[in-house]
């Protein structure tokens, strides 16, 4: 597998509900909404639960009926804490204000990436096996998942999410950084320009998300069972009885010579688009690298609208919790539409209010507009296998401007 030198845009910025290997000092990667409070001195690396897989309505008469429903168990994800500067500048921007206004009833389908709408709203009913949204497990590796199908997107001129295979990057990153007391090389990523200092200062072999996905599961499988909170140290992830197998397999293959050793993003450069909750303008910046058909990769802060800040929901954790969202949509012939609330499916980040819960990095790969209002909400590619809306969840305006927290072109 050759890749292709493109050009990369990687803005990172806040998000909502799921689990992600940011590790210490980082953004860390949370997808639910309910009472999740995330901080070092607090909650570290709980685990709620995601609906696999939603059953959305499948025209405007069904959204009347309130169809759907959770067809598929429940997903465990697991979040990592923010560092105390990430949460001061958090709580300093977002959380305190008051959610106004009703969602949107629909937005139309404007502009995105090369392949937008289509190759991302078809995948799941063709079975097209090349472009299914990557599922990250239990592990919070949201800025590995995030970035490789990017990757994989681009490198392969636009037809394929799954060329890169996530598992061998972090098993790359375990050469590169690992085998330190509390650094497993799997952990420690902020955002996808430590990704990229990583992987383009090193060559080795690469394959595909699906020809070791399976080794993936088990170790998170393995990973989950084990009750482990916190950063993955060396000692838990090397302790994990697939860890050797897997591993080793992945280095036999790194030392075969007939085997391409890609140069993987070798000769890529960066730089931030913005780089903290404050700054102005970071819908526009998105609208515009979307426009010009680049890849968006966006980190960012996540809130619980249903619980205030204040609330001692917000300062402790009483028990595993199911996700509860500001609202959700559905794209039904390339509208918008939002669903009747049923309590099972919230994959909208509407409001940045509430309490705070940690962070998350996901893929932007388009926006709608409001024909009204012109408002915008954001499509994004997540690392949560079929949940959401065919493995899409939403953005609005407002929350990219009061959680986003960093952002990067690469090129």
């Amino acid at each position: 597998m050759n890749l292709k030198k493109r050009n990369l845009l990687i803005p990172i910025i806040g998000i909502y509900i799921v689990g992600c290997n940011s590790g210490s000092g980082g953004s860390s990667n949370a997808t639910s909404s309910t009472q999740l409070p995330i901080s070092v001195e607090r909650n570290n690396n709980k685990l709620f639960f995601l609906c696999g897989k939603y059953n959305h309505p499948h025209n405007e008469s069904d959204l009347v009926h309130g169809f759907g429903g959770c067809i598929a168990a429940p997903k465990g994800i697991r979040l990592n804490p923010l560092s105390k500067d990430q949460e001061q500048e958090a709580l300093a921007s977002g959380g305190t204000s008051s959610a106004t206004g009703m969602p949107i009833e629909s937005y139309s389908l404007t502009s995105g990436i090369s392949g937008f709408p289509a190759n991302f709203y078809a995948t799941l009913n063709s079975n097209n096996p090349n472009l299914v949204p990557l599922d990250q497990q239990s592990f919070g590796s949201c800025v590995t998942f995030s970035s490789t199908a990017g990757l994989s997107y681009l490198n392969t001129n636009y037809t394929s999410t799954v060329s890169v295979s996530p598992l061998d990057l972090l098993n790359r990153g375990f050469i590169y950084a690992g085998n330190q007391v509390n650094n497993s090389g799997w952990d420690g990523l902020s955002n996808a320009s430590d990704l990229l200092s990583r992987l383009s200062a090193t060559y080795g072999y690469y394959g595909n998300y699906n020809s070791n996905i399976a080794e993936y599961v088990t170790l998170a499988n393995q990973y989950s069972y084990g009750g482990y909170t916190g950063n993955l140290t060396t000692a838990q992830l090397t302790g994990l009885p697939e860890w050797n197998p897997q591993f080793n397999a992945y280095m036999s293959n790194y030392n075969n010579s007939a085997l391409p050793q890609n140069q993987l993003l070798n000769g890529y450069t960066w730089s931030p688009l913005f780089k903290t909750v404050s700054a102005a303008n970071k819908s526009q910046a998105l609208v515009t690298a979307l426009d010009a058909g680049n890849v968006v990769l966006m980190d960012f802060n996540i809130y619980d609208s249903s619980i205030n800040e204040s609330s001692p929901a917000c300062s402790t954790y009483g028990s595993n919790l199911s996700p509860n969202g500001n609202a959700a949509y559905v794209n039904i012939n390339n509208t918008l539409y939002l669903e009747v609330p049923n309590g099972q499916n919230n994959n909208t980040w509407y409001w940045p209010t509430g309490c705070l819960m940690g962070g998350h990095q996901i893929w932007v790969v388009g926006y709608a507009t409001d024909p009204q209002s012109g408002q915008l909400l954001f499509v994004i590619r997540n690392s949560w296998g079929p949940s959401g809306d065919q493995g899409q969840y939403y953005m609005s305006e407002s929350y990219v401007q009061g959680a986003a927290s960093y952002a990067a072109v690469v090129q």
